[in-house]
């Protein structure tokens, strides 16, 4: 699935601007991925502790693979108007598929694996899958789009999708330890109580929000742009992956360096570290570095830091999320680990819908070479406000205190 992922940020704004479509509607169309993905990450999150969950990957498996192959048969669509209907439907429906997909999948881990850090090692395993998958998707969508054109790469990656997903699903997953479904496991934790109940939920989510959010701010303009460094897609391609290599690297970090003592200092320098490096998403014009090939390799080291940064903190904030979430709902972790995965797909989706229309604003305004900063300026802003409200917290002192003792 998220071998695909990359390849509409990397093929469509061109197709698009073949078709006259503007920034702005362009930002719509990415942004039905999200609109999509939001409801059905809620929905999913009712459904599969009623529901045979080989059978729900099933069939969003189907629609994932339907809706990438849409995406493809965008390139036979001339009228601007049509182009945009069927593209915006396109991602809404490859967003429903993703943001069931990815909870459902989750979801096996605190089924199989109950101990909170087991959780967090096992979490990231899955994160390095779907980079790994990004990693590999990018430069295999540009090699078949500049050997056999622009629709032949939806049809092959989406048929891939189809298949394997299916082989993968029927074959493997029929395990009755896995899906075996008790009565009283047959619930869910109620949405208000869990997300409002505690100031630290709610200042943990905004984190994971704004930390998701370089991610994907720059996906309409960052082709466009990197177009100006270099006419080759596969360097382009390359480059934008380092986020995804940055992610894979975090998991080993959290799996080598993760202590409960140094638990806040990794979150502090893992923030610290992505604001400074947003300024070298252009990199910002005040560097004065006007060398191509200088400005194409100091981006990649950019997106590398900022995706080990993302990937540390989605841990780390997870496993925070797991024992906040134990502390209201006591003997619920399995639920609450679910739960906890849904408020990161939520973040995943929100920072979706709403960074594009950013990232296009300032690209239209400030450039697409200010975007980074400009960003850099609000998420510091935040930061600033979390450790004061959150970093002092009594809990996380006792519970340090408690291990040292």
């Amino acid at each position: 699935v998220f071998s695909a992922y990359s390849t509409p940020i990397l093929l469509l704004p061109s197709l698009a601007a073949d078709r006259s479509i503007s920034s702005i509607c362009l930002a719509i169309i990415f942004s039905a991925f999200p609109i999509g993905a939001f409801p059905a990450s809620i929905a999913i999150g009712k459904l599969m502790r009623f529901y045979h969950k080989d059978k729900l990957l099933l069939f969003f498996n189907i629609v994932s693979s339907l809706s990438r192959f849409s995406i493809g048969l965008l390139y036979f669509i001339e009228d601007s108007t049509w182009f945009l209907v069927v593209a915006f439907i396109a991602r809404f429906f490859t967003g429903v598929a993703e943001g069931a997909l990815i909870p459902i999948t989750y979801s096996f881990i605190p089924d199989m694996f109950p101990e909170t850090e087991d959780m967090m090692v096992k979490f990231g395993i899955l994160e390095t899958s779907g980079s790994v998958g990004v990693i590999l998707g990018a430069p295999l969508s540009s090699l078949i789009y500049e050997q056999l054109g622009y629709f032949p790469v939806f049809a092959i990656m989406s048929s891939t999708n189809l298949i394997v997903g299916m082989i993968i699903i029927i074959v493997f997953l029929k395990s009755d330890n896995i899906l075996s479904f008790k009565k009283e496991d047959k619930k869910s934790l109620p949405i208000k109580e869990a997300l409002f109940s505690n100031k630290s939920i709610l200042l943990n989510f905004f984190f994971l929000f704004i930390f998701f959010f370089p991610n994907f701010m720059i996906q309409t303009g960052y082709q466009t742009y990197m177009e100006t460094l270099t006419t080759s897609l596969y360097v382009s391609a390359g480059i934008y992956s380092l986020i995804l290599v940055g992610m894979v690297a975090g998991v080993f970090i959290i799996k080598k360096c993760y202590s409960q003592k140094f638990e806040r200092k990794m979150m502090f320098f893992s923030g610290m570290s992505a604001i400074m490096a947003l300024t070298f998403y252009g990199p910002d014009p005040l560097f004065g570095i006007t060398n191509s090939t200088a400005e194409i390799i100091i981006i990649g080291i950019s997106f590398f830091v900022v995706g080990v940064a993302i990937e540390v903190i989605f841990l780390i904030i997870t496993k925070i999320l797991i024992n906040e979430l134990g502390e209201i709902f006591p003997g619920e972790k399995e639920l609450c680990a679910d739960f906890a995965n849904g408020l990161f797909v939520g973040c995943f989706t929100l920072d979706q819908f709403v960074a594009p229309y950013f990232g296009s604003f300032i690209n239209d305004y400030m450039g697409y070479e200010r975007t980074g900063t400009f960003f850099a300026l609000i998420a510091s802003f935040y930061f600033s406000a979390y450790w004061k409200f959150e970093a002092k917290d009594k809990k996380y002192t006792t519970m340090v205190d408690e291990i040292e003792n």
